[in-house]
């Protein structure tokens, strides 16, 4: 009787701790996940916050150069670039607020659910029920990690370009500058 009871704890505890090690290792997952996209929204507030800076200093780049003439268009070289880099950081100021907006971060089990369905139950049933909740936030988790890194990505990309702009603009009014 006492090997058939050592057999049956056995058995238990095998169960017990394959349950315990996937939730383990699923709460691990979902821990780091959710601190993914703690980090992409700091750096998206850097971005929104350089962009915004480069935005404003772009407000006050010179304007008046040698004139572009382009058939039915008649515009400052240094107020085009002007134009440019203005457009390009408020591009790259929209993206990195888009990308903060609030948005739903997965489901949880609620503890009073827990403490009314689950709580008699064993406690395989119970950790294999929060673990397949966990899987669908993951995935959640998941797709919106991938959307704000690519807003991410883009918003560094329209800053970047809008700092070469930024350069050239100052390069062409200090060329004609020159000249005068």
């Amino acid at each position: 009787m006492e090997n058939s009871n050592e057999a049956q704890q056995s058995k238990n505890n095998t169960e017990h701790t394959n349950v315990e090690l996937i939730y383990n290792y699923t709460e691990s997952l979902l821990k780091a996940r959710s601190d993914t996209i703690t980090q992409l929204n700091g750096k998206l507030s850097t971005f929104l916050g350089f962009g915004g800076l480069l935005l404003r200093f772009s407000a006050d780049l010179p304007d008046c150069s040698t004139p572009l003439d382009i058939p039915g268009f008649y515009f400052s070289s240094c107020l085009l670039l002007k134009i440019v880099a203005c457009v390009l950081s408020a591009a790259s100021v929209c993206l990195s607020a888009m990308g903060l907006t609030a948005k739903e971060k997965g489901s949880v089990v609620s503890p009073d659910k827990l403490m009314n369905k689950w709580f008699r139950k064993a406690d395989v049933r119970c950790r294999s029920f929060i673990i397949n909740t966990w899987r669908g936030t993951i995935e959640e988790f998941e797709n919106l990690g991938k959307k704000k890194a690519r807003q991410l990505n883009l918003a560094i990309y329209l800053l970047a370009i809008a700092i070469i702009v930024f350069a050239m603009d100052i390069a062409v009014a200090s060329y004609f500058k020159n000249f005068r």
